[in-house]
């Protein structure tokens, strides 16, 4: 794993730890505002249909769930309007309280402060005041990830739906986001859903599909993405996995297969059946069967 990878991976993990340090308010937000955040507006909450009223793969209508009305206020150890407090955490190393504000931020869904954070964290930990040797690996904080992610999931994939549609992102955001969506760690997130974020997870095609459009068709893929992909339980994203089969290499395809397993919808057992009736390959044409038989029993 790359330095820009474990940094981004470091920064998602310790944000989710954050989730549990709850204090009571304290008040406003601790960063003024700035220029030069991302350009994209808060999300919305987004028309889809919620796991409560429709099956995992199925069809239907419904309105999405209903977000707090009253969000939780900043916390943490910096003062209300005390900048310099920010500075203050980051000579002591304090990352974690750090990571409170921003989690808090987010949870506030102001987000354009919390790009600003984030920003200005990362700057820290790539070069910057935060190099404390107590943060290189931080092996010991994804069990809590797991955990913790989804105690404030629905802010959480508002926020990263807000950085997909920025139209500009700062280099080290983009990173990031590149890092959090289309990696690993995209994977997990998204594995992690329950149905409760379908609504939120269904809105991430568009950028799956644009970051497709960008591959060389004859020398590249990600097969991160194609298993993000068949974690989201829409036919939108199923139709993107039937498109990649007609020119993914041989390397990719049982990733390809599993991701229209899991994705379920109509289009991908349609896809399978007749993927299953052309395929030479007895591994592929196997794991397609299993797959049609475990769809429609």
């Amino acid at each position: 794993m790359s330095g820009t990878q474990r940094l981004g991976v470091l920064l998602l993990l310790a944000l989710a730890w954050s989730l549990s340090r709850r204090v009571p308010p304290s008040g406003e937000s601790p960063l003024p505002a700035q220029p030069g955040s991302a350009t994209a507006a808060p999300v919305e909450s987004p028309e889809a249909k919620t796991a409560a009223s429709v099956p995992r793969g199925g069809d239907g209508g419904g309105a999405p769930p209903q977000l707090a009305a009253t969000p939780s206020p900043p916390s943490g150890r910096i003062g209300a309007r005390d900048l310099s407090g920010f500075e203050l955490l980051e000579e002591e190393q304090d990352l974690f309280s750090i990571l409170q504000l921003i989690f808090d931020l987010i949870r506030s869904r102001d987000f354009a402060r919390a790009d600003q954070a984030i920003q200005r964290t990362l700057d820290g930990l790539n070069g910057g005041k935060i190099d404390s040797p107590l943060w290189k690996g931080a092996a010991s904080v994804p069990p809590t990830l797991l955990r913790l992610f989804q105690e404030d999931a629905e802010s959480s994939m508002e926020y990263l739906l807000h950085l997909a549609r920025a139209e500009t992102l700062p280099v080290l955001l983009k990173d990031l986001l590149h890092e959090v969506l289309e990696g690993e760690m995209g994977t997990l997130l998204l594995g992690l859903n329950d149905g409760r974020l379908d609504p939120w997870v269904a809105e991430l095609v568009p950028y799956y599909r644009e970051r497709i459009a960008g591959w060389s068709r004859s020398t590249y893929s990600d097969r991160d993405v194609v298993r993000s992909l068949g974690l989201i339980p829409t036919e939108e994203a199923a139709l993107v996995l039937v498109d990649l089969r007609s020119w993914a290499a041989s390397n990719l395809k049982l990733d390809l297969i599993q991701a229209l397993a899991t994705n379920g919808t109509a289009p991908a057992r349609a896809a399978l059946r007749e993927w299953g009736q052309e395929e030479t390959n007895r591994r592929f044409r196997r794991a397609i069967d299993d797959a049609l038989r475990l769809l429609e029993p």
